[in-house]
């Protein structure tokens, strides 16, 4: 039992220690085209960034291995949540954010689910929810 235990542990610690270097180079990578541009780039390290970060500069800047490489450390739900959060209420993307429903998400009716997503984590939306009072979920979504 203790070394199935120990085996548990090690092999736990492995995973965290390879998502980490696989964060890193995805770092490495969007630092070379500028993604981090208003960062301290010397002493830019993948433990520093926030996920939901990572994730929106690797959609936005990132090219298709990179985009690979989140899968390998984030699930498919997570990099939707900040797609639809982050991305999708942004018209300036619009031409990305297709190709993303499309090529990474897999999304059946692309044009329906960008147009039924895009208002609800919009601008406007999350002011007048603060306006309301209503605070809930906020905090995850600016």
């Amino acid at each position: 039992y203790f070394w199935l235990h120990l085996y548990d542990l090690v092999s736990e610690n492995s995973k965290l220690v390879i998502m980490q270097s696989v964060k890193q180079k995805i770092t490495d990578s969007l630092l070379k085209t500028g993604a981090f541009w208003s960062y301290d780039k010397t002493t830019l390290k993948a433990e520093n960034i926030s996920d939901n970060l990572l994730i929106e500069n690797t959609l936005i800047y990132g090219d298709t291995a990179e985009i690979r490489l989140l899968f390998q450390v984030y699930s498919k739900s997570e990099l939707l949540a900040v797609w639809t959060q982050r991305l999708l209420p942004d018209d300036r993307l619009k031409k990305l954010n297709y190709w993303l429903a499309v090529c990474v998400f897999d999304i059946a009716d692309t044009k329906k689910f960008i147009e039924k997503n895009k208002h609800k984590y919009s601008r406007y939306e999350k002011l007048k929810q603060l306006a309301d009072g209503n605070t809930s979920g906020i905090s995850e979504i600016i």
